[in-house]
């Protein structure tokens, strides 16, 4: 995750600020911006290149793929295509479970394209994929995406 720098009032460096970063991907699918998305394991093992698809639990993908958030709504289904997510940093208004907590880790649910702690969902069988930075509101929360180690670089 990139930290950005800034002088305090002192003038010395501070690493305060979480920048939000950007991955361009190929999607197969037709998604929709603020849902969550994970690496398709089965896309890299057939076709040799890495899609994206939305987060879902009941899913490989989902369970430790989930990566990101889409940042345009998407019709790839007819068309294969690439499209941009967030990796890391706050991302505004993501699409979340309707009791989602200030604080509460985000995982892949059983929604697809929705991350929060659901039934049957743990944090310790999923990979924890950001946290909310508020109550939501509709199904919908602030967020901060944790990066993906597959977006280390």
């Amino acid at each position: 995750m990139k930290i950005g720098k800034i002088d305090s009032f002192d003038g010395r460096e501070s690493e305060a600020i979480l920048l939000p970063e950007f991955k361009r991907v190929w999607v197969g699918t037709s998604v929709t911006a603020a849902e969550w998305c994970a690496l398709d394991v089965s896309d890299i093992l057939a076709n040799d290149r890495c899609t994206v698809v939305d987060a879902n639990s009941g899913t490989l993908e989902g369970k430790g793929g989930i990566c990101g958030v889409f940042t345009a709504t998407v019709d790839g289904a007819t068309t294969p295509q690439f499209t941009t997510i967030q990796v890391a940093g706050k991302y505004e208004n993501a699409v979340v479970n309707t009791s989602t907590a200030e604080g509460d880790p985000l995982v892949a649910s059983g929604t697809a394209g929705e991350a929060g702690l659901g039934s049957g969902v743990s944090t310790n069988d999923y990979r924890i994929a950001g946290i909310a930075l508020e109550v939501d509101t509709a199904g919908v929360a602030d967020v901060l995406i944790y990066k993906h180690p597959a977006f280390l670089r």
